[in-house]
């Protein structure tokens, strides 16, 4: 059971896990405990992934330097959309009103300073084109 709780005089007196940080790992780390039936408190001090989360957004960039990488970020982005559905149906909410709130695929932009960067990029180029011929 994943509660949302307005404030801190609502605090449950028990929990089975309290997950600390509202970002996108305590966030499914949240998601998961909750999913599994345990009963699951989030605590943030402010905007749910207005922290870290935000701030190094490019972590979820689609082009990484190994296949391993590739493939987290894949599963994480497929997550966070995952938890947009599953917090919908939680609150009782429109299809697809929360989409975007919590995963928003906006692209990015590589520039390159230097000719090692652009070595660096051309390598990340060719990694993503196998990545998509592999499906990860």
């Amino acid at each position: 059971r994943l509660s949302s709780i307005p404030n801190k005089t609502n605090l449950p007196d028990r929990t089975d896990c309290v997950i600390v940080g509202g970002g996108s790992v305590g966030c499914a780390v949240a998601y998961h405990l909750a999913r599994k039936g345990l009963s699951t408190v989030l605590i943030e001090a402010h905007s749910l992934t207005a922290g870290t989360t935000w701030h190094t957004a490019g972590m979820l960039w689609r082009l990484r330097p190994s296949y391993v990488d590739i493939e987290l970020h894949e599963i994480t982005r497929q997550r966070c959309m995952e938890l947009e559905d599953t917090l919908e149906k939680m609150e009782n909410e429109e299809e697809g009103s929360r989409r975007g709130t919590i995963f928003k695929a906006n692209g990015g932009l590589f520039v390159a300073t230097n000719i090692e960067r652009l070595r660096e990029y051309e390598r990340l180029c060719e990694i993503g084109k196998h990545s998509i011929m592999l499906n990860l």
